[in-house]
């Protein structure tokens, strides 16, 4: 890293500018030693008064609106949409589907099933409305087995 006070005017003019300026977004001339022109740098500041700290990050404006750029940013932001999709519903699904396997077992099991509990236990919703009436059911069922 350089020593601050050994950069070059334009580097210097770009500093002050940041310092004077502290938070929002700049836009200013910029060119890397490897380059032969200068290229326009986007960015964006942040003032952090308890540290006296101004954070920043930038961009090359070509590079940012380069559409080549986008599209592999939209690609990835599609993947990463689709997994993280493609996880959420296979939890969710897991979520549905475990206790209907209990009750659907249960019914499978019909007279034998132990009736004192409940299949799917802390579920106020529809797969907790087919639980209770499948242990009714088949109550209802051992019921009338008993009295043939």
């Amino acid at each position: 890293m350089e020593n601050i006070s050994e950069l070059n005017q334009e580097s210097q003019e770009v500093l002050n500018l940041i310092k004077d300026q502290k938070e929002g977004s700049i836009s200013y001339e910029w060119k890397n030693p490897n380059e032969s022109e200068n290229r326009e740098k986007l960015a964006v500041l942040h003032y952090m008064p308890n540290y006296k700290w101004i954070v920043g990050s930038s961009v090359y404006k070509d590079e940012f609106l380069n559409p080549r750029t986008a599209k592999g940013q939209m690609v990835t932001m599609f993947i990463f949409t689709i997994l993280a999709l493609s996880i959420l519903t296979i939890i969710m699904s897991r979520y549905i589907t475990r206790p209907l396997e209990i009750v659907a077992n249960a019914f499978a099991r019909g007279a034998e099933t132990e009736l004192t509990n409940r299949l799917v236990d802390n579920r106020n919703d529809e797969i907790g409305l087919i639980s209770n009436n499948t242990i009714y059911s088949l109550a209802d069922f051992k019921e009338n087995k008993k009295n043939s």
